[in-house]
């Protein structure tokens, strides 16, 4: 009897074991050429030098395939040849330089991408559709394009193509995180992939987050989870808080759920008549056209105005119909009414300070010709310059009248590092000098902690920022602990701040204080 339990038992951890390999085995194929420095591999892609001169042309598009293949003929979704939709009147020649005519770089998320039965997504199948799925898009691209990062996780999958206009891409990193059943399962969860251009660094983010109205503090855990697993930098720190521009995309499932009273139902009415009167109303606002007062309702929207999801990121509003519930097979707008119209396809983005003037979004669209799924498409059109080292010189950086205010209670420490990061600068680590005496009043809003002026010597420019991350001293480090990041731009000799501190996307508090710069000839701290 214990014999047969203790085989039992070890089989059972076979079985785990296999399983948490299935769930995170990421397959990655692709162009990107690989060498060594200082003992670390880094992946890039050669390009053209001279493009690193002129604006750059991205498109960013996401679907959730609804595990049917997809139809690329059209143009309305990814440009057949990777052909430049048409600019704004508002941007001159100068705005968009010398463009090649096509994209230099295109981001595509897919959800939902097993395309053939599910029972194969066990025999290796899902692995399969996905190296479809990639010669679909290769050849709707043309020669002009080459894929230089690609990540999938079942039925999860993140591409990356660059054109032969593009310039040199640098420092590829790639990560996942699952979220599904169990935190395990890879049916949810998201995939980035990060990387350089000149001094410019960019992340994307596809995700699929929890399904159903009622999962909404669900949505927000699995955005925390998906950011904390995701890291990939030496500094512990989310992708969004380290690079310049960054790009939260995919199925996120929030949903437009207008309350009862607005619908003049009392509290108490039963949930299948309320959606039933959900419907109504989004139908009759969709017919209407009235997106603005459509998107008040939006659950997104609402839980990021409220702080606790995606904080320093913007949304894409949408000004067309939402992309679910939709009956698969037919084009334009014809919405399955089984479950409430919903904007569950959405695009976020975020600049550090400073960087805002580089990144102009140009466009944002649905698709809603393809009707392989029950979601529409989503694409949008962005105008990048690279940023170049300008003005770098040794200066002795200070922080001063530092005060933090903290939503929870945390023994808090501060690190300090200029980003990017350079061999010769080092990181500075300031502990709590005290926690300021404060009314009570203002003690249910946060404890106030108060700091020791820091102060050390970096080689920086402009273009530069100094991240301030804030850890718990209580809780283990890196695994756990991070309660914030704030970034700081170097643009200015002297500035004064109130900053939010953002960790994994939710806001747990502010930050304010004195930056000043000064030339120094000190080598170093």
């Amino acid at each position: 009897m214990h014999g047969s339990c203790c085989c039992n038992e070890g089989c059972f951890e076979q079985e785990v074991e296999r399983l948490l390999e299935f769930c995170t085995n990421e397959s990655e194929s692709d162009d990107a050429a690989s060498r060594e420095e200082d003992g670390v591999v880094v992946h890039y892609l050669p390009g053209q030098e001279a493009a690193l001169h002129r604006p750059l042309r991205l498109l960013v598009a996401s679907m959730n395939a609804g595990n049917e293949a997809i139809a690329l003929a059209g143009d309305g979704w990814i440009p057949r040849g990777g052909r430049l939709r048409e600019s704004p009147p508002s941007l001159s020649q100068q705005d968009l330089g010398n463009s090649p005519g096509i994209y230099d770089i295109i981001v595509v998320g897919i959800q939902e991408a097993v395309l053939g039965a599910k029972e194969n997504v066990q025999q290796g199948g899902s692995m399969r559709h996905h190296h479809e799925l990639t010669e679909g898009l290769l050849q709707h691209l043309g020669d002009d394009y080459s894929l230089f990062a690609t990540s999938s996780r079942g039925a999860m999958v993140l591409l990356l193509f660059a054109s032969k206009f593009a310039p040199p891409i640098d420092k590829i990193e790639k990560s996942g995180e699952n979220t599904g059943l169990g935190h395990i399962f890879h049916n949810k969860g998201g995939l980035l992939v990060q990387f350089q251009i000149g001094r410019t660094s960019l992340s994307f983010l596809s995700v699929h987050l929890a399904a159903h109205a009622e999962h909404l503090h669900r949505r927000n855990t699995d955005v925390s989870e998906i950011l904390w697993g995701t890291r990939v930098s030496e500094l512990y720190l989310d992708a969004p808080s380290c690079t310049h521009h960054s790009f939260f995309f995919g199925d996120l499932n929030y949903r437009l759920d207008i309350p009862p009273e607005v619908l003049g139902l009392a509290p108490e009415t039963a949930g299948h008549q309320v959606q039933e009167a959900q419907i109504c109303e989004i139908l009759r606002l969709v017919e209407a056209k009235d997106f603005v007062k459509l998107t008040k309702y939006d659950q997104l929207q609402q839980e990021m105005t409220a702080g606790k999801v995606l904080q320093g990121f913007s949304a894409l509003v949408p000004t067309w119909e939402p992309t679910y519930r939709m009956q698969k097979g037919k084009a334009g707008v014809n919405f399955d009414t089984a479950r409430v119209p919903s904007y569950c396809d959405r695009m976020l983005y975020r600049s550090m300070p400073g960087c805002t003037g580089c990144l102009q979004l140009l466009s944002f669209n649905s698709a809603p010709e393809v009707s392989s799924s029950d979601h529409k498409p989503i694409a949008s059109d962005w105008l990048l310059k690279a940023s170049h080292p300008e003005g770098r010189a040794r200066k002795r950086l200070c922080l001063e009248r530092l005060s933090t205010r903290i939503h929870s209670k945390v023994q808090p420490v501060l690190k300090v590092m200029v980003f990017p990061k350079k061999a010769e600068d080092e990181q500075v680590v300031s502990k709590c000098s005290r926690e300021s005496r404060i009314a009570q009043a203002q003690r249910d809003a946060g404890a106030v902690h108060a700091w020791e002026a820091l102060g050390f010597v970096a080689t920086v420019g402009p273009e530069d920022h100094i991240l301030i991350h804030i850890w718990d001293q209580s809780k283990e480090w890196p695994i756990d602990g991070l309660v914030g990041v704030v970034v700081l731009p170097l643009a200015q000799p002297s500035v004064s701040f109130r900053e939010p501190i953002i960790g994994y996307g939710e806001l747990n508090g502010t930050m304010e204080g004195v930056l000043r710069q000064m030339i120094s000839s000190e080598p170093g701290r």
